[in-house]
Order: structure tokens, then C-alpha cells, then sequence
């Protein structure tokens, strides 16, 4: 995965991620509108034979709440692991 901002202000932040997956998108984007900051997260495909996405963020700090988003996300996976892990020891 390769990310580059595009553009930031005060409460916009737009990104460039290629070589990834939409599922991760959709996840990160869960997590931000979870955010009550958030006011808009939202992705587009730039072009469908490339594996390359525009993400926009609208917050009141939207650096911010993309990193307590990718936060979250790995914290849940964390927790998912250890849920997965209890029940095949059973």
C-alpha cells in the first residue's frame, strides 16, 4: 500500500492510495464515520483498471481521525484474533 496526501487544510484531508485493496478502504471508512468528528469519510476508484483510490476525509482534525481510525481498525482485528484463537482452543 502507498499513500500520499493530495490536499490538506483545517478540516479536509484528501489522499492518493494504490496498490490495496477496497475491503481495507471500507473498513477505514467504518471506522471514520464512527468518529463523531467525522462529518465525511468517503472513497472513489479513479479509474477501474487501476488499483488506485481518492479518500476524503471532512473533520474537525482529519489527520487525526484517520490515525485514531486505523487505530481502531487494527484493535478490533486484535480483538477478532484473540476471539478466533479462543475458539479453536475449545
Amino acid at each position: 500500500m502507498e499513500i500520499s496526501i493530495v490536499n490538506m487544510s483545517e478540516n479536509r484531508l484528501t489522499l492518493n492510495i494504490t496498490e490495496e485493496d477496497i475491503s481495507l478502504l471500507y473498513i477505514l471508512q467504518h471506522e471514520l464515520l464512527n468518529d463523531k468528528s467525522v462529518k465525511f469519510a468517503g472513497f472513489s476508484l479513479k479509474h477501474p483498471l487501476k488499483i488506485e483510490y481518492t479518500f476524503n476525509i471532512v473533520a474537525d482534525d482529519p489527520l487525526k481521525a484517520f490515525e485514531n481510525a486505523i487505530k481502531a481498525a487494527l484493535d478490533n482485528t486484535k480483538e477478532l484474533e484473540e476471539l478466533i484463537k479462543n475458539k479453536v482452543k475449545q
